[in-house]
């Protein structure tokens, strides 16, 4: 087993209480889990009590390693697990929700977990453990998973007054990069899903908006080849 600490003081304390244990000091989000993964030989188990000011940083770091991770067991606030168990009937429906739901066979919150279970106890904060079981390989390519991100974390950015996509894709400048017809596509395009608000398209159509939107960023590149060939092409029969 191999501890991930960041505490100085933590470390310490447990390399001296189990001499035999792995203890890396350092944030669970540097950790390289495809290195760890190929030198234990098998996909990973992790088991974490995770730091509120990390929380959503550690739950997409866990994601983008789901290839690695076969289950994840965490100790989170009430408010995120909610969020990340929410379907698209719900009010917490969240990029959360459908990132954990594209790439995970099975997600459960198992138990709650009383104060008193802290040192020191913390207060008015509900928490409980979430048991996730990753996909043993993801349902996009990497570009498209980028893609997807950024799509829903601007699109889900408008907090209490969502708007349709059309007016929110633009707002990304890590889309805008990846698409370079972004804004001529959410002015003109007649595409169903830029009249929809976030909340109202499901997991599985946020996919196919990822793969749409990767291959309009594939679009330009492909032509600018073509261009440069046929370039070329004018260029040897002239000579």
């Amino acid at each position: 087993m191999t501890a991930v600490e960041l505490d100085g003081l933590a470390v310490r304390e447990l390399s001296e209480a189990l001499p035999s244990l792995d203890v890396r000091e350092m944030s669970l989000l540097d950790f390289d889990f495809a290195a760890h993964a190929a030198q234990r030989g098998g996909r990973l188990t992790v088991i974490a009590n995770v730091p509120f000011g990390i929380t959503s940083q550690t739950l997409y770091t866990l994601l983008d390693n789901s290839e690695h991770i076969a289950r994840a067991v965490l100790v989170l606030q009430q408010e995120v697990i909610n969020r990340v168990l929410a379907d698209q009937t719900q009010r917490k429906y969240s990029s959360l929700s459908i990132e954990h739901m594209l790439r995970c066979l099975n997600i459960e919150e198992i138990c709650k977990v009383p104060a008193i279970a802290f040192s020191p106890p913390p207060r008015r904060t509900n928490t409980a453990a979430l048991v996730i079981d990753y996909a043993p390989e993801a349902p996009m390519e990497s570009d498209e998973a980028k893609i997807l991100r950024a799509a829903l974390v601007v699109a889900f950015g408008e907090g209490n007054k969502p708007k349709p996509l059309r007016q929110t894709l633009t707002k990304s400048s890590a889309l805008r990069r990846a698409v370079p017809d972004l804004l001529e596509l959410c002015q003109t395009a007649d595409i169903n899903w830029l009249r929809k608000k976030p909340a109202e398209l499901a997991p599985g159509k946020w996919l196919h908006i990822a793969r749409s939107l990767t291959s309009y960023s594939l679009a330009e590149p492909a032509a600018a080849v073509d261009g440069e060939e046929e370039a070329e092409g004018e260029a040897e029969g002239v000579s």
